[in-house]
């Protein structure tokens, strides 16, 4: 007897609210990159090195996030194609619609011209379908997984007086498998800070 996959939980709704998270802080950080060219080149007009150098590295950091958040909005997304291969076209039109945008069963019926029970049906074979193909692992929404230090640990160990902004950005990047925590685990700088700020707290 095949178990019940649960709605919120099963593969392809994680898949769609990840896609859909990757497309909004991708977005987000491309935004800011545009802020700090501008900030860049004002600072620049003004003959403000200092101002000039910092607007710059932000500029970088954010580049850099977007990109690799990119590259794993592009590889999830790869993921899918592969997981979907075999699937009628039909199908694919129904995984996508319901998964990804989010459409119910009456309004994939209106939109492929299909019975709603058919598309009720397609949808829970699928669920289950998905759960079995999909062998990458998919990080869940506000899962923890880097529970010796917070994101807040890591953006004042980066950098003095982090902006709110600059501590979600770590928290993205650490919700998002893009900082390697094994080298963190081992790196005795940022060991050693964390276990000063342990002692401040005692």
């Amino acid at each position: 007897m095949s178990r019940p996959v649960n709605e919120e939980t099963s593969v392809g709704k994680r898949i769609g609210r990840l896609l859909q998270q990757y497309a909004l802080r991708i977005a987000f950080a491309e935004g800011k990159v545009k802020l700090y060219d501008e900030e860049q080149a004002n600072a620049s007009a003004r003959g403000s090195g200092v101002k000039t150098l910092r607007a710059s590295i932000s500029r970088n950091c954010w580049e850099v996030y977007a990109k690799n958040l990119t590259t794993k909005k592009n590889e999830l997304e790869e993921a899918v194609k592969n997981a979907l291969v075999g699937y009628s076209t039909k199908q694919r039109q129904v995984w996508f619609a319901y998964f990804i945008e989010n459409k119910s069963s009456y309004e994939i019926e209106e939109q492929l011209s299909l019975n709603s029970r058919t598309v009720q049906r397609m949808v829970a074979a699928m669920k289950e379908d998905m759960d079995l193909k999909f062998d990458i692992r998919l990080p869940k929404m506000g899962e923890e997984n880097f529970p010796k230090f917070s994101a807040k640990d890591l953006a004042e160990f980066l950098t003095a007086k982090p902006s709110e902004d600059y501590i979600n950005g770590i928290k993205d990047a650490l919700d998002y498998g893009i900082i390697d925590l094994d080298e963190l685990d081992f790196d005795p700088d940022f060991q050693g800070f964390l276990d000063g700020k342990e002692g401040v707290k005692e």
